[in-house]
Formats: structure tokens, C-alpha cells, sequence
């Protein structure tokens, strides 16, 4: 992420993603990769501490109420107006999979070159689409 040459266009439609806090962090140094490692395991030991009832975390033994400003604070994504829907599509219904000529699945790695491949495009959907890149490195991640 550092090292990515993100041009001005591509910061200015980043800071309206939840994922600009995250994004700025890094871009200034303030985080190191080894702190930006993603560990299943531990995302799942997470997700099992969630009491949908309560909803709350047990967290050491105590029950903790997480605020949406708290994941901002700890994890730099900020959550937005409109609710995420997942929605499952066959591979040549994606847009961005057709106009790409991807025919693999979607690695960290082929991300991260894809978004190497495009970065230096200046129209308007190649800008949307290293933006929408650059978003989903940082889940693959």
C-alpha cells in the first residue's frame, strides 16, 4: 500500500470508502505491515465472542458493548448509511471481472498486479476500478 503510486483522483474517491482511515495509516507510515497482518483465526475467535442476544463481546470474562465508533478506532473502517448486501453473481455477470479479462480467481496477489497494471490510467473507469481494487486488497490481505 505504501509503495502505491495513488494519484490524487484515486485519494479523493478512497476518502469516501470506510476504509479511508485504514488507507491514510498506512499511506503515512503510521502502521507497520506486521501489525496489518489478518489472522482467521482470530477473526473467528472474534465473531464466536459476539452475543447476538446480548449483543455484546465477551471479552476476558466481561461482557463489553462494541460501538460502530469503536471499530472505527480499532480497526480504521468507518461504517456507513447504507447496509452491505451480499449478493452472489456467476463470474461473467461481474463488471469489473468482464472489463478486466479476469478469468481466475480473485488472489491477493492478481489483485495487487491489476491494480499495478491500471494505476497509471486516467479514465474514469480505470480510476474507479483501482479504487475498488485497492479496497479489496485490504480484505484480502
Amino acid at each position: 500500500m505504501r509503495d502505491l503510486k495513488l494519484q490524487e483522483h484515486h485519494l479523493i474517491l478512497l476518502r469516501k470508502t470506510p476504509f479511508w482511515l485504514l488507507i491514510d495509516a498506512l499511506k503515512k507510515k503510521k502502521l507497520s505491515n506486521d501489525n496489518c497482518t489478518k489472522f482467521d483465526k482470530v477473526a473467528l475467535k472474534i465473531i464466536k465472542s459476539y452475543d447476538h442476544e446480548g449483543k455484546t463481546f465477551k471479552i476476558g470474562g466481561q461482557r463489553v458493548n462494541i460501538q460502530a465508533n469503536d471499530v472505527a478506532l480499532i480497526f480504521g473502517i468507518v461504517s456507513g448509511e447504507e447496509p452491505i448486501t451480499i449478493q452472489y453473481q456467476k463470474r461473467n455477470e461481474v463488471q469489473l471481472l468482464a472489463r478486466r479479462s479476469l478469468t481466475k480467481g480473485m488472489t491477493t496477489k492478481i489483485v495487487g498486479n491489476l491494480i499495478g497494471s491500471i494505476i497509471e490510467n486516467d479514465d474514469e473507469e480505470s480510476i474507479k476500478d483501482v479504487v475498488r481494487l485497492v479496497c479489496l486488497y485490504l480484505c484480502g490481505a
